[in-house]
């Protein structure tokens, strides 16, 4: 179930789209939270692959929204290329892991997304998100 707040005549698609997006952003910071909270290790940089990590808007609101840079491989599909090369070096591709991490360092850095917004900004939306997260909640449906 879900819910759009806030909607108006003006709203475009755009703009859900773009709500669609906050929203991933900032789920990400709850879990991230929740991870620091529990290891007392403070983020300080998140590295990001997959489909939605190809979205450069997701990812300057990605790192707003969580305030330390966030980072896409070179390959954005970093997660199967690694279980690739893994393959590769069971089978003898690579000598060993020097070899592999030779292989990996030639194929270029990534991009780096640094946060823009000050820490009040991102506390209060983030308040903001959090409480139409609770309004949801209580709608009938």
């Amino acid at each position: 179930r879900g819910t759009i707040l806030g909607m108006t005549q003006f709203t475009t698609k755009a703009h859900i789209c773009r709500a669609a997006l906050q929203g991933v952003c900032w789920m990400t910071r709850e879990v991230l939270e929740a991870m620091d909270k529990d290891s007392h290790e403070p983020l300080e940089l998140l590295a990001v692959d997959g489909g939605m990590s190809r979205n450069a808007l997701m990812m300057q609101m990605q790192a707003d929204a969580i305030g330390v840079p966030v980072v896409r491989a070179a390959n954005p599909e970093s997660t199967s290329m690694g279980a690739t090369l893994m393959a590769g070096l069971a089978v003898g591709v690579w000598e060993d892991t020097e070899a592999l991490a030779a292989a990996v360092r030639a194929g270029g850095a990534g991009t780096q997304w640094a946060p823009e917004w000050e820490q009040e900004k991102r506390d209060r939306q983030f308040g903001a998100w959090k409480g139409a997260v609770q309004k949801s909640f209580t709608q009938e449906g």
